[in-house]
C-alpha cells in the first residue's frame, strides 16, 4: 500500500511503515503525519499485525519537520493547529499501539558462569495485566524473534529507572540482574 509520503507493507506479521521522502530526508509535513496515524490506528485492530516498524527510505529516518517551500506553502493555507493536531494524533496512535500487557520493557544483561551473559526483561505491566516469561517467550516466538535474542528472566516492576530527562538508567537495571547471578 502505498501512501503519500509512506510506503506500507505487511509481511510475516510485521507492518512496515516507511517514511518515503528521502528528497526532503523524510521529512514530516501534515499528510505524513496523518498517514501515520491512520495506518497505525488500522494496524491496531488488525489481528494480522503483531508488530510494527517505523523507518525511513533514503540516508536518514527523518529530519523533522518539513521546510521545503512547497511544503511551507501548503502549511501556510492551513492553520498551524492542524499540523500541531496531526502530529499530536501520530504520536498517540503510536505510543497506543497495542501489545496485550506490556506498558515498559527494558532489557539487560546479567552475568553468567557458563554464558557469560543472559537477558533480564524489566516490564511494567500495563494496568490489570500481568506477563511471566512463559508468556513473553510465547508472544517473541510468535513475532518470529530469534530464540538467542529472548530474555531469559522476567522481573515485574512498577517503575524503570530514569534519568531527569526519562531516559532509562540501563547500569542500574544490570546492577539489580547482577544479584540474580549472585543468589544462585
Amino acid at each position: 500500500m502505498v501512501r503519500t509520503g509512506l510506503a506500507v507493507t505487511l509481511s510475516d506479521g510485521v507492518l512496515r511503515v516507511t517514511l518515503n521522502r528521502p528528497d526532503s530526508l523524510n521529512s514530516l509535513d501534515e499528510v505524513v503525519l496523518i498517514g501515520i496515524a491512520e495506518v497505525l490506528d488500522q494496524a491496531a485492530t488488525d489481528p494480522r499485525v503483531r508488530a510494527a516498524r517505523l523507518g525511513g527510505a533514503g540516508r536518514a529516518f527523518s529530519s523533522g519537520g518539513a521546510i521545503r517551500a512547497e511544503d511551507l506553502a501548503a502549511a501556510s493555507a492551513r492553520p498551524r493547529a492542524d499540523l500541531i493536531g496531526a502530529a499530536n494524533r501520530a504520536v498517540r496512535a503510536i505510543a497506543a499501539f497495542p501489545h496485550p500487557a506490556v506498558a515498559a520493557v527494558a532489557v539487560v544483561g546479567y552475568p553468567d558462569a557458563r554464558l557469560g551473559e543472559r537477558g533480564c526483561a524489566f516490564i511494567i505491566p500495563k494496568p490489570g495485566n500481568t506477563i511471566d516469561l512463559a508468556a513473553m517467550q510465547a508472544y517473541l516466538a510468535e513475532c518470529k524473534m530469534a530464540k538467542q535474542f529472548w530474555p531469559e528472566r522476567v522481573e515485574l516492576v512498577a517503575d524503570l529507572p530514569r534519568t531527569a530527562s526519562g531516559k532509562i538508567q540501563k547500569f542500574k537495571l544490570k546492577e539489580i540482574a547482577a544479584a540474580f547471578a549472585e543468589a544462585k
